[in-house]
């Protein structure tokens, strides 16, 4: 029968009425099947002329969606560098500032750090302080810091330096004032198995049994085998018993007394 156009007659049995022949349709092709829409953009078909209608997602615009939206411009930052995102942006502050957008001024003077009365007034990125009469520096302290303040612990040596003080610290003390306890065990001095107790400047090591010596590295026969053939003598009477901590490395400074013979049989 052929396409149906104006002006020509319609089929037998249907009336002309300037459109198509009843029960025919025309369909619009689908735009949206090629998705053409960029990353996440919803397409839909426009019914009037059949071509793709794209809503994009935050962040994008354009077309087909296609670009990003620079949300850096204008620049949001006030004292940092925009970093441009996918519907954000992220401020990289400059130093001395904080906030979202970098409009906040840190306060150096938050913590109180001038001494003796000086008075803190906020920089940008850092502090000054206005000594008071007779004291001078930084962090302002009075003359004859050690003097004054005897700022170090545990018996430690405190001697002047340019605006502040040092300490020299006694054996076992650490840090700036000395008020660290050194830990001689941190390097795990004692050999199999045995348990180091830190002291000020010294350790001692609890030996497993078996083991003896300063650092337990001495090996101690077990006389109470009855099957034993190393050290001891084979069979015979169960030994006398040890005294406590003579094979166990916790004598004093952890030095064991060392095992001797009784008799032919026994170990003490």
């Amino acid at each position: 029968m052929g396409p149906w156009r104006p002006g020509r007659g319609a089929p037998q049995g249907a009336a002309d009425a300037g459109g198509p022949p009843p029960g025919l349709l025309c369909h619009l092709d689908d735009a949206c099947v090629s998705n053409p829409c960029h990353e996440d953009a919803v397409c839909d078909t426009n019914p009037v002329n059949g071509r793709a209608i794209c809503t994009c997602p935050p962040g994008f615009e354009g077309p087909l969606c296609e670009r990003n939206v620079d949300d850096c411009s204008p620049d949001p930052c006030h004292h940092g560098t925009c970093v441009d995102a996918i519907a954000g942006f992220a401020c990289a502050c400059a130093p001395g500032y904080t906030g979202y957008r970098c409009e906040v001024q840190l306060d150096e003077c938050h913590s109180n750090p001038c001494r003796n009365g000086a008075k803190c007034i906020d920089r940008i990125d850092h502090y000054q302080c206005n000594c008071l009469p007779g004291t001078s520096g930084r962090l302002p302290v009075l003359d004859g810091h050690c003097a004054l303040m005897d700022p170090c612990l545990n018996g430690g040596t405190c001697r002047e330096e340019a605006d502040t003080f040092g300490c020299t610290c006694p054996p076992g003390f650490a840090g700036p004032r000395c008020g660290t306890d050194v830990d001689e065990c941190r390097d795990r001095p004692c050999l199999n198995g045995g348990t180091c107790t830190d002291y000020v400047n010294s350790f001692t090591c609890a030996c497993a049994p078996g083991w003896a010596g300063r650092l337990c590295q001495h090996n101690v026969p077990d006389c109470t085998d009855r099957y034993s053939t190393h050290g001891c003598p084979p069979g015979g009477p169960p030994p006398r018993a040890v005294a406590p901590g003579a094979a166990t490395g916790t004598g004093v400074l952890g030095i064991p007394r060392r095992p001797t013979w009784v008799g032919i049989h026994g170990c003490e």
